[in-house]
């Protein structure tokens, strides 16, 4: 089934779009929350205990914004546990400014640089017999 990303039934029970689920988007997403926090000293940052995610072992990171959600800021609260040892998050979740949980995002069994190309993307390619 070829779907619009952003479209009614790609989007069913979904916040964001399947084009927004790289780390990429995330990093920059709350890269450019964090440093606009630090900036404006409105950012409180607090790191938690080591534990293990995904068979992974993480630092936890709780990133606390002002809870307004006028201030432009992606949420109010959120925890990313970043892999120690890959140094790049595996589990990001989100909490709305009534403090719910309202996205909760991981990434197991990840490979950084698979080596993937434009080809293993295209419908059009023959290996997928579409």
């Amino acid at each position: 089934m070829n779907l619009l990303p952003q479209g009614a039934i790609a989007m069913k029970g979904s916040r964001h779009p399947i084009t927004e689920v790289g780390l990429g988007h995330l990093v920059k997403m709350f890269g450019d929350n964090i440093r606009r926090g630090l900036r404006s000293g409105e950012l409180e940052y607090r790191r938690g205990k080591e534990g293990t995610v995904y068979g992974r072992r993480t630092q936890p990171v709780e990133l606390i914004f002002p809870r307004d959600p006028r201030n432009g800021y992606y949420c109010y609260r959120s925890i990313i546990n970043i892999d120690i040892e890959k140094r790049v998050p595996i589990r990001v979740q989100v909490f709305n400014w009534e403090d719910r949980l309202i996205e909760d995002y991981g990434y197991e069994n990840l490979t950084l640089n698979a080596g993937l190309t434009d080809v293993d993307f295209d419908p059009r390619n023959p290996n997928y017999k579409f």
